[in-house]
């Protein structure tokens, strides 16, 4: 017989392994019009790491922000029952638990996002989140694009949000960058910033394309343009 054990939960920074992989960004419920599902792209590659992590000797630890309501509840209870640090989870007491609300097209064969602004993920705190990244010692940080869309404009001060320009320059993590183009939260400024800060880029043929053509990349095979992406 072969006893089969869990994981311990680990909701400290210091129980970590030293392989940790921050993960930046939002947290959210995507409301359906029959259901509410906890989500956002770095909450769900958390989850999937910490599954993995036995095995690979990967700790994923969230960098983000939720409000003091209903929704930042839950998802906290979620992160305890997964096993995932929550040091890194600051709770904003003027801003929303990120939601975003998710109807299916009248084909059925899409959905359209309508993704509110000024939630608790838009406002994470730098300095919070240095501390986390100086606690931590990451070998990976896992970024997208959407959680910068209340990036400063480049006349103040240079694009992409404060709080992980803070931690790239204080961990030194190389970076992941997951694609998440979301109208009318897509900024060429902030995607330029973000390439340049990414050792590896996941997006599919359609970002590729739209990507491409911010960039004045031309038309070309996918191979190309990645090509002429990494140049």
């Amino acid at each position: 017989m072969v006893e089969m054990t869990t994981p311990p939960l680990l909701h400290s920074l210091s129980e970590l392994h030293p392989s940790t992989v921050l993960l930046f960004g939002e947290v959210l419920m995507d409301c359906f019009p029959d259901r509410e599902v906890l989500g956002g792209a770095p909450l769900n590659v958390a989850h999937h790491l910490r599954g993995l992590g036995g095995s690979v000797g990967l700790v994923p630890v969230l960098v983000t922000r939720i409000g003091k309501d209903e929704h930042g509840h839950r998802l906290l209870e979620a992160m305890h029952a997964a096993g995932l640090p929550i040091d890194g989870v600051q709770l904003d007491c003027l801003h929303p638990t990120g939601a975003v609300r998710i109807e299916l097209e009248a084909d059925g064969q899409g959905h359209r996002f309508e993704i509110a602004p000024d939630q608790a993920w838009d406002f994470i705190h730098a300095d919070m989140a240095r501390l986390v990244g100086l606690s931590s010692r990451p070998q990976w940080l896992y970024f997208g694009t959407l959680a910068q869309r209340a990036a400063p404009r480049p006349i103040a001060r240079p694009a992409a949000h404060p709080a992980l320009r803070s931690l790239l320059q204080t961990t030194r993590a190389k970076g992941f960058l997951d694609l998440n183009l979301r109208d009318p939260w897509v900024r060429k400024d902030v995607l330029r910033w973000s390439l340049g800060k990414a050792e590896i880029v996941k997006m599919n043929e359609e970002e590729l394309r739209r990507v491409a053509h911010m960039m004045r990349l031309g038309g070309a095979s996918q191979a190309v343009l990645g090509k002429r992406l990494l140049h």
